[in-house]
């Protein structure tokens, strides 16, 4: 039964016979499932039974309640948004979660797909099992790994040449025309410059065996590692190892994988980091399920989890969060300010189905 519709059906998910179990009711049906009752039958009719007897022979045993960490009004409003999104934009698929941020608890997850006809609905869990190439998102994760290595600070200078750069015999252009040359570090993230970042990583790691450093630095930060959250279909987030040709590592792996290409991971994956940096560097598991109650007593309990006690030093964290709220105040997502509420964040844009950079967003 779904007493509120649509909203995170994939996710609550089902047990059917002759159909792949999923989601929640999938990873907990031993708890929900109860045991069935027997009872002895005379057969009266030809499709009529009544009991033998007052007794049952095996006692029904009602299944257990499984709390989750999901809440109603914020998942309403999670999904309804994404809907809109889905329809401007005549999507093929959408996903949007909210996580607790200090404890990692899942409290919205939506995952939309077209069914043709301008019709969307929830066929598959996004979040947890597409893993994706994340592009302007996982400049994060960049310029944390050039300030924790000590290779940059917010205030160095770097040029933009208006947009444009050249790697390894390939062409790389920022996503909007600009006339921005020699600029800040902070400026050149905060317009969530390609060229910029691509250079800025060429330049920290570019000698000897400095790739392998930053391919290092990236994995400290958890991201090549599931999250391990509760329900089946988890994608693994792909990190190559620098110079390593069974990754396909060539002369653009380190500027490209600098503005989030020839890497994956999932959306899940990708808000689980984001969420330890607001969360002053402690990384959470994200989770779904908060207790197993069973006759009105709590039969299990699930914490808050841990995954890394600190994904970087202070000093980085403090940097990294001064970025996210300059691309609010000064930068791509300047228009999306309010009045009300004060925040942070990255915009991104990736290119798909690219036989050559050309055009990378």
């Amino acid at each position: 039964q779904l007493p509120f519709g649509p909203l995170a059906q994939r996710t609550i998910g089902y047990v059917r016979e002759n159909a792949e179990d999923v989601g929640l009711e999938s990873a907990f049906n031993e708890y929900l499932k109860g045991q069935q009752g027997e009872q002895l039958m005379v057969k009266v009719g030809r499709n009529e039974y009544v009991p033998q007897g007052n007794v049952r022979a095996i006692e029904p045993v009602r299944g257990a309640d499984v709390i989750t960490t999901l809440d109603v009004n914020i998942q309403d409003i999670t999904h309804h948004a994404l809907l809109r999104a889905m329809e401007d934009h005549d999507a093929e698929w959408g996903t949007a979660l909210v996580m607790e941020v200090e404890t990692g608890a899942i409290k919205a997850i939506s995952n939309l797909g077209s069914v043709g006809n301008g019709k969307f609905a929830e066929r598959y869990n996004y979040a947890v099992g597409t893993a994706v190439e994340p592009g302007s998102t996982f400049k994060l994760a960049s310029l944390m790994a050039m300030l924790e290595d000590g290779k940059v600070e917010l205030t160095d200078s770097i040029n933009l040449n208006r947009g444009y750069g050249r790697f390894c015999g390939s062409d790389l252009k920022d996503s909007e025309p600009h006339n921005y040359k020699n600029t800040t570090v902070l400026k050149a993230f905060e317009r969530s410059s390609n060229v910029g970042m691509a250079k800025l990583v060429k330049q920290s790691y570019s000698s000897g065996k400095e790739a392998q450093k930053f391919t290092n630095r990236l994995k400290s930060f958890h991201l090549d590692e599931p999250t391990g959250i509760e329900i089946e279909g988890e994608s693994n987030p792909f990190i190559k190892d620098a110079f390593d040709q069974d990754d396909n590592w060539s002369c653009t792996s380190l500027p490209w994988m600098a503005i989030g290409y020839e890497l994956s991971m999932t959306p899940l994956q990708m808000a689980t980091f984001y969420n330890a940096v607001a969360n002053d560097g402690k990384m959470m598991a994200p989770y779904l399920v908060s207790e197993v109650v069973e006759d009105g007593a709590v039969r299990k309990s699930f914490k808050p989890r841990t995954l890394k006690r600190s994904i970087a030093k202070q000093s980085t964290i403090n940097k990294a969060k001064e970025a996210l709220e300059a691309v609010v105040l000064e930068g791509t997502a300047r228009r999306l300010q309010s009045k009300y509420y004060t925040f942070a964040g990255k915009t991104g844009t990736t290119q798909v189905g690219y036989g050559t950079v050309e055009g990378r967003k």
